[in-house]
């Protein structure tokens, strides 16, 4: 209960002055106007992110922003929502949680940056159903925001209640929870969805199970959506056979920002122009991945520095990449999925939505004459006279720059001494690569 207003001399929350006197009165009015449901603010004078979460909270529950700034100024609708002693009955409506085992947001006193929290069960990309007691233990409320240039103020918000579409289907938010963390000495946006799956297509998801994700996975898919449906209804898209539209969807799931200006008619666009080079993406990933046991037993150097640095590490991270085969991509990847053409579909398309296709040919062109290099040193190496002289410091020199100069073009960096390393590995175990390079080399031709 509220007996007096209050009044502050500068803005309080995300880029406020946040004067200790005003950001003390804000906190603690906060703490008036919400529920025991909540747990209360430290009223330290502190701008943290659970001030700011809670007074974006307020401004979506109470006072009906639809894209809620995080900040209190002196005059403005906020500021009078929390001086109305109606706001408390409004607020106390809808609840924000301690989540047990996940994220804890909370300001912390000592004024110091706050660290990225450790929690016993951390919420990942990819969603997972919650127990029995962790269900009972989650109240309906919050929201959870995102950059979205069609939504209006360019922000997209995902309130309890709300309905989204995923790619498997329609998703119920039961609670979201805002906050940013710290990372690399930035504040970066995170959070925690929960939601309950309405309907699905997948055997991935179960209609009526309630699951629990954080931001990033959750924003990732209700913007592949669009494209994940786009795909499946598009006339232009409906003559493809399975394995292509698997292509395109992964192509999607890896980076939905390729179609999400128009995402009907760039997925039409996009799928025509690209079509018949989906088999060759897909026969490059192949090769590499059939010849990677040599490459890696063998010449160390060569996959660490180049397929791994050129073909893998862009992709590392990636939401396709981490739910397949978790955080070391290339080193995951199971060697039964080489002759499974729909995995290898998968992540080609994946790979490609993350680098882009002209990252994408650029690098398997870099690659196809990496190969034609070493296909060279190593065929030397086994022919040449005497065995003992096999190839010149010379020659061996000339092939190290040419893989530094082939490589430098595509974007990747290689030094001097890696090279100088991976053109001994292979002319000292020439017989054992040779055949491997020529086959990569000749299968890489397609790709111009």
């Amino acid at each position: 209960m509220i007996n007096s207003s209050i009044g502050i001399v500068g803005s309080v929350g995300r880029w406020g002055k946040n004067g200790k006197p005003d950001v003390v009165a804000i906190q603690t009015r906060l703490n008036e106007l919400m529920g025991a449901s909540r747990p209360n603010l430290v009223p330290d004078g502190i701008s943290g992110r659970k001030t700011r979460g809670m007074i974006a909270d307020f401004q979506v529950s109470v006072v009906g922003f639809r894209s809620p700034d995080s900040r209190v100024d002196p005059v403005g609708r906020t500021i009078i929502a929390l001086n109305d002693p109606a706001s408390a009955s409004v607020w106390q409506r809808m609840s924000i949680p301690d989540v047990p085992n996940e994220d804890d947001p909370h300001d912390k006193p000592s004024g110091k940056p706050e660290d990225d929290p450790k929690p016993a069960r951390r919420p990942t990309m990819v969603p997972r159903a919650l127990t029995d007691k962790e269900i009972a233990a989650t109240r309906p409320g919050g929201f959870l925001r995102w950059i979205d240039p069609p939504s209006p103020g360019g922000v997209a918000v995902a309130k309890a209640g709300d309905v989204w579409l995923a790619p498997e289907g329609k998703r119920q938010i039961i609670h979201a929870l805002e906050y940013e963390t710290l990372q690399d000495g930035k504040l970066k946006p995170s959070g925690i969805i929960t939601y309950q799956q309405l309907t699905s297509d997948t055997a991935t998801a179960k209609e009526g199970v309630i699951y629990r994700q954080n931001r990033e996975g959750f924003v990732t898919d209700i913007l592949y959506a669009g494209v994940a449906h786009a795909g499946k209804n598009l006339q232009s898209t409906k003559v493809l056979i399975e394995a292509e539209m698997e292509f395109l969807l992964a192509i999607a799931s890896a980076n939905p920002v390729v179609f999400a200006a128009d995402a009907g008619l760039k997925v039409a666009e996009w799928t025509a122009k690209n079509k018949d080079s989906f088999p060759k993406w897909a026969n490059a990933i192949k090769l590499v991945l059939a010849a990677r046991t040599i490459l890696k037993t063998y010449t160390p150097t060569l996959w660490d520095k180049i397929v791994d640095a050129a073909l893998f590490a862009a992709w590392k991270g990636s939401k396709a990449a981490v739910a397949m085969f978790g955080a070391d991509v290339a080193r995951n990847i199971p060697e039964g999925m080489v002759s499974d053409p729909k995995k290898i579909i998968k992540l080609a398309g994946s790979l490609l939505g993350a680098i882009g296709k002209s990252g994408f040919n650029a690098r398997m062109t870099a690659l196809r004459m990496v190969w034609a290099i070493l296909s060279t040193v190593a065929v030397k190496a086994l022919t040449a006279v005497p065995a003992a002289i096999k190839i010149t410091a010379v020659e061996k020199k000339k092939a190290a720059l040419d893989l530094v100069a082939s490589l430098k073009a595509a974007g990747v960096a290689l030094s001097e001494k890696d090279a100088e390393t991976i053109v001994e590995e292979v002319a000292r175990n020439a017989d054992k690569v040779e055949e491997a390079l020529k086959k990569l080399k000749a299968g890489y031709e397609a790709i111009r």
